[in-house]
């Protein structure tokens, strides 16, 4: 996003999607390139509002095909979460709430960290 992790929304480093109405909020980077993924560090809105970040999904694409998805266990995360990835190749990362919960999805920051492959 843009490297500062600050969870404090007025600080003006936290996104957020702008229609509680609509269902399965999202998130999606385009790494311009293709990456051994190896670790993906969410970071979660510590002024208030974590619950936004609560169920979120994590989908690896590669090319447009989605190669890898985790699902965060139920509840809200903590301010950081750490995921490891099974050595799964990709190109794009999307954040995103189930489609049953809707509501507002805000992050902090998202970092993907892995090996750019040549």
């Amino acid at each position: 996003m843009d490297g500062d992790i600050n969870g404090n929304y007025f600080d003006g480093s936290v996104t957020a999607t702008n229609d509680f109405l609509q269902p399965g909020s999202w998130w999606k980077v385009d790494l311009l390139g293709i990456f051994d993924i190896e670790t993906i560090e969410i970071f979660n809105r510590q002024d208030c509002c974590s619950s936004r970040l609560s169920d979120f999904i994590v989908t690896i694409y590669n090319q447009g095909e989605e190669v890898w998805t985790y699902q965060n266990p139920p509840g809200i995360p903590p301010y950081r979460t750490i995921i490891d990835v099974p050595n799964i190749k990709g190109n794009e990362v999307k954040v995103s709430l189930p489609e049953e919960n809707g509501g507002f999805l805000s992050l902090a920051e998202v970092i993907v960290q892995g090996q750019e492959l040549v």
